[in-house]
């Protein structure tokens, strides 16, 4: 395990997830968004492992909301690029790639309600599906089908007991712009992780795939503690930066 970054309030951690996260102490909540749109293609592999870390999570955070999008099977062309033969059931050949196992070329994954619905096995209260409306779609037009302009947060608990101290009131549909501010190709925006916190009124956050920080972010903005894991060096570092920025005076609430 390696110390990146440290302050009052935040701590960052270079290496991988799965093995950080048996050494950390219990914390309320974790808050996450994996890496899914870089894993495309992957059905044993991606959901069996994230189910296996949050069902490890168990013990280690009350609260765990979890922020997925949705993917497709191969369109059939490309041949995946120089990336397909890193991905598993991606045939290499320029101009053709093979669809997961089980799926048509072309099909919607589900993959967030998959990777939600396993986890949910594991021992997690699944309470709450949340569409989170980007506003405009955040792919270029497709003549087939919809661009997608949306994705969900998962609100699982780790018991039965669905009390909760303070907070604030929230639907289950979160219109919040896309955040490109950072060089990360899937920023959480801050008003996503600032909800998430402010709903559960949790003191203590970890982000196992922290990325360019924005949960650390928030957790510091309103006063809270955080601990964040990431395993490329580069987003460590635009995660410590931000940590070193002026804070934000939320009042406590997003």
């Amino acid at each position: 395990m390696s110390l990146y970054y440290q302050d009052d309030a935040v701590t960052i951690h270079l290496g991988d997830c799965r093995e950080i996260l048996p050494t950390l102490p219990k914390v309320d909540a974790c808050i996450t968004s994996p890496p899914y749109l870089h894993l495309r293609g992957y059905d044993g592999i991606t959901v069996a492992e994230l189910t296996e870390l949050f069902g490890n999570m168990l013990p280690i955070a009350d609260w765990l909301w979890l922020n997925l999008g949705e993917i497709y099977a191969a369109g059939g062309n490309g041949g995946g690029g120089k990336l397909a033969k890193k991905r598993p059931g991606w045939d290499a050949t320029p101009g053709w790639r093979k669809p997961p196992e089980g799926f048509k070329v072309k099909d919607q994954l589900l993959f967030p309600f998959r990777v939600a619905d396993a986890v949910r096995e594991t021992g997690w209260y699944l309470r709450s599906t949340i569409i989170w409306d980007k506003g405009p779609a955040t792919e270029p037009i497709r003549p087939d089908r919809p661009p997608q302009s949306h994705e969900y947060v998962f609100l699982f608990r780790s018991s039965p007991s669905f009390d909760r101290e303070g907070g604030i009131e929230l639907g289950t549909v979160w219109r919040i712009p896309c955040d490109r501010s950072f060089d990360h190709p899937a920023t959480m925006p801050l008003p996503l992780a600032l909800r998430c916190i402010s709903y559960c009124g949790a003191e203590t956050v970890v982000d196992p795939f922290m990325g360019s920080g924005t949960t650390l972010r928030a957790a510091k903005d309103l006063g809270r503690k955080a601990i964040g894991i990431e395993i490329e060096e580069k987003y460590c570092e635009i995660g410590a930066k931000r940590m070193q920025q002026e804070m934000l005076d939320f009042g406590g609430a997003a």
